[in-house]
């Protein structure tokens, strides 16, 4: 039978563990809502510093553990790649944050492409909008088969949104998604942690 102590401690490791991504998490969020920068042609919405952080971390800190843990006596190949797919994602949030950048103007949306090309998407050629609750972005279909993905983690949402209402509105804004666009010009931002 196990220790009554073993218990406690595995319990004790868990809630400090929810607790911590409870506090990260929260202060995630929370960055959202500072205003977005300002240029000379409209909003820039981007990911919150903290991202940053928090990819920096994990691939750094998962990094290290594949790399000790790939010929320490109870880890092994399969233990460090397991490592090793935590550290990916950590480089993974770290491209987001050096990539993801939109710039909410009043004749449509600039974007970065995957090669740092500038595009616009103009707001006559959006087709359709919703908002994915699953995925947590807004979904911008455009008629010439683009879609952009805008994840409710950027910093300026509301400023998309009251472009959305303004400039697209209508029929081309999914239904099931209108309360959430109105919901997020009037700052209160979709949930990002439930």
């Amino acid at each position: 039978m196990p220790d009554l102590s073993v218990g406690l401690h595995i319990a004790a490791n868990h809630l400090i563990w929810i607790i911590l991504m409870g506090l990260v998490m929260g202060w995630l969020a929370r960055s959202r809502l500072r205003p977005p920068p300002q240029t000379e042609s409209g909003a820039v919405l981007k990911l919150p510093v903290g991202l940053l952080v928090v990819g920096l971390v994990c691939a750094g800190m998962f990094g290290a553990f594949a790399y000790f843990s790939f010929s320490a006596p109870t880890g092994g190949p399969v233990v460090a790649s397991v490592f090793s797919a935590f550290a990916l994602l950590g480089c993974y949030l770290i491209y987001l944050f050096a990539t993801e950048w939109y710039e909410v103007r009043p004749d449509g949306i600039a974007y970065r492409t995957m090669l740092g090309r500038t595009r616009v998407a103009s707001w006559e050629d959006v087709r359709h909008v919703r908002y994915a609750s699953a995925l947590q972005w807004f979904v911008i279909r455009m008629q010439d088969g683009r879609v952009l993905r805008l994840s409710a983690m950027l910093i300026g949402l509301p400023a998309l949104a009251h472009m959305l209402l303004s400039k697209v509105g209508g029929e081309r804004l999914d239904p099931d998604s209108a309360e959430v666009v109105r919901q997020t010009a009037s700052g209160n931002l979709p949930k990002v942690w439930q």
